[in-house]
């Protein structure tokens, strides 16, 4: 994975830049897209990501279903 700072090529499950110490993009697993730190699911793939074992929340229900 290359630094979006330096340039600086980093192993895949790095999460810092081991020249300049910039803060590496997640990769998914799944596809290899490259997330911003902190997102739970994969914006290409919805895969979760950084160890997250929850499954995608459910909607809520309309109000009148919840009354019933």
């Amino acid at each position: 994975m290359r630094c979006s700072n330096c340039q600086a090529e980093n192993a895949e499950n790095k999460k810092y830049c081991g020249q300049c110490g910039t803060q590496l993009p997640e990769g998914c697993p799944n596809c290899g897209a490259e997330n911003p730190d902190g997102n739970k699911f994969c914006g290409q793939c919805g895969t979760a990501l950084g160890g997250v074992t929850d499954t995608v929340p459910e909607a809520p229900r309309p109000q009148a279903e919840q009354e019933a």
